[in-house]
């Protein structure tokens, strides 16, 4: 698929998401710098930016940036936070408790 044409998609999914213009202008840059991103369906494009859609602009940009900068096949996302309680456990006591569940 020509860049021309996956930006089309793009522009279409992310207006259907309301992102921005500039994270925009990045989706637009991913496409030029990787191929992968040339060839990716709508419905690919539609669950990456419904994913992308839950972050700050500034994250959706960095997230962006970062599968630029590493030639990825898709979005990276940030780990999700684990209760504090369970990051003061150390390694053996989170094992521990995995296995009593």
């Amino acid at each position: 698929m020509t860049k021309e044409k996956q930006k089309e998609f793009v522009l279409l999914v992310a207006q259907k998401h309301n992102l921005t213009s500039k994270v925009i202008e990045s989706l637009f840059m991913l496409v030029d710098e990787n191929k992968h991103w040339r060839c990716k369906g709508i419905n690919a494009l539609e669950l990456a930016f419904r994913r992308l859609a839950t972050y700050s602009e500034v994250e959706q940009i960095e997230h962006i940036e970062k599968a630029i900068i590493g030639q990825y096949r898709g979005l990276v996302w940030k780990a999700k936070e684990q209760p504090k309680q369970i990051q003061q456990l150390s390694k053996t006591e989170q094992i521990h408790n995995l296995f009593r569940q």
